[in-house]
């Protein structure tokens, strides 16, 4: 009943009511997009802060004397932190681990060596 109502319109005009139509519809797909980043981006700060507040994360500082970054070794996955520990202690601690565990060196990943004080 509806249809009988509603005059023809031409080629022309509806290939415009098509354009504006998925304009329409692209336009309500970038907001999504952009929403969907936004929270993600928002997310992803507070985690970052939530670990630093609960001190799961230790401060990174930074030498301003190291000019260029030093070459991993092969193998390697990334820096670790020692903590009031020396390196040949941390050396000691990673034989150690590696013996008792009868697993490889270069397959044990460490992030961290603190030193527990008593």
């Amino acid at each position: 009943m509806m249809l009988a109502a509603v005059e023809s319109i031409s080629i022309g005009e509806s290939f415009a009511l098509s354009g504006v139509s998925i304009g329409i519809i692209m336009g309500v797909l970038a907001c999504i997009m952009l929403l969907i980043y936004l929270m993600s981006w928002l997310f992803r700060r507070f985690d970052e802060w939530n670990a630093k507040r609960k001190g799961k994360i230790p401060p990174v500082t930074v030498d301003a004397t190291a000019a260029e970054p030093v070459a991993k070794a092969p193998g390697s996955c990334g820096d670790l932190v020692l903590i009031d520990t020396t390196e040949r202690e941390a050396a000691m601690i990673m034989a150690i681990v590696a013996d008792s565990t009868e697993t490889p060196l270069n397959e044990l990943r460490f992030i961290s060596i603190k030193q527990i004080k008593e």
